[in-house]
């Protein structure tokens, strides 16, 4: 049970949070009213932005599911905010286009040059309406397509990046939240998972579920194939008494025991498996190994060709595909 200290100090630092959505919304209004105020439009061909839009493939967006028209227009012109924080043509008319997609997505029955027009007229307290309106369930997919959007053109400007934060705090993301989104968007734009480190890889992987429309399939059974680690490959004449220590398909951390076995003892010779490779005997007793888990994941276990495997991978590979790769040479 909670002592009141600690009731007491978490009061305290949800109070500290409240001040400081708070103060982030009445920012953001204040930045709102200045945009309303002035000029900072860019010029736009919007027969051009609808060939631009007509471009762009994904799959299904959830958009299309949000049946609130006016939440969804709210959607569309809180992105269409950082178009008119710069207003550099080109970052204006890629980002239109981009909107423009969504907006055909969501069917909202507006055109792009209405739903604009409506954006600068719009005053900050449609903010504090709009955190209120968008559902849990689409708030983050409203945040990575912010981040796509402020980052078509390269990263986004100051004033952009403000406003990401801003909206991030009112919709209650955390930082580590934020970064991770930010990593999803960075992958939607790229279409690419190269150079990504084993933790970025499976963040990303662990969100196409909900994020499927925009990673291609091809590029997610890449990440799926890159995160394969080759943990045990013990072949019959190395070994006895070979037991597995860890189930098929269990979820095993870095150093997780995962077989154990006796290197058998050889005359000295040629391997046959090996050539070039001299075993001597040995007259102790066999030296019993232990195969631990370099990697975090999920463990795949099975025998090929007299040789037993153990691969860890991410919790979405098939050990059919996993065998297929061993077979053509873990290419």
């Amino acid at each position: 049970m909670k002592s009141l200290l600690d009731i007491q100090q978490e009061i305290r630092h949800l109070e500290d949070d409240i001040k400081r959505i708070v103060q982030r919304l009445d920012t953001l209004q204040n930045d709102l009213e200045e945009m309303r105020n002035a000029t900072r439009e860019p010029e736009t061909d919007y027969e051009r932005i609808e060939m631009l839009a007509r471009q762009i493939k994904w799959e299904k967006h959830p958009l299309e599911g949000l049946q609130d028209e006016r939440t969804c227009r709210l959607y569309l012109e809180m992105l269409l905010h950082i178009v008119r924080l710069d207003p550099e043509q080109e970052a204006a008319e890629r980002r239109l286009a981009w909107i423009q997609g969504l907006n055909c997505q969501a069917g909202t029955g507006r055109t792009l040059e209405e739903l604009y027009t409506h954006s600068v007229q719009m005053d900050g307290r449609i903010l504090g309406e709009f955190a209120e309106a968008l559902p849990e369930t689409y708030r983050e997919c409203f945040m990575v397509d912010a981040l796509v959007v402020a980052n078509l053109c390269g990263s986004a400007n100051g004033e952009i990046l403000e406003y990401l934060a801003g909206l991030g705090e009112i919709l209650g993301f955390c930082r580590e939240r934020m970064r991770g989104l930010s990593l999803l968007a960075r992958t939607v734009l790229c279409q690419s998972l190269s150079g990504m480190e084993r933790a970025d890889l499976e963040a990303v992987l662990e969100e196409t579920e909900h994020f499927g429309h925009y990673l291609e399939a091809d590029m997610v059974q890449r990440a799926v194939e890159e995160l394969r680690h080759v943990a045990v490959e013990i072949r019959d004449e190395e070994a006895t008494d070979f037991q597995w220590k860890a189930k098929q398909l269990q979820a095993v951390r870095e150093g997780d025991i995962l077989a154990v076995y006796k290197e058998k003892k050889q005359k000295a010779g040629t391997s046959i498996f090996y050539p070039g490779v001299t075993h001597m005997e040995d007259s102790n007793q066999s030296k019993v190994t232990i195969r631990k888990a370099a990697v975090s994941g999920t463990f795949f276990r099975f025998r090929c060709h007299y040789i037993y495997y153990g691969v860890i991978g991410h919790r979405t590979d098939d050990i059919e595909a996993i065998k297929e790769w061993v077979r053509g040479g873990k290419k």
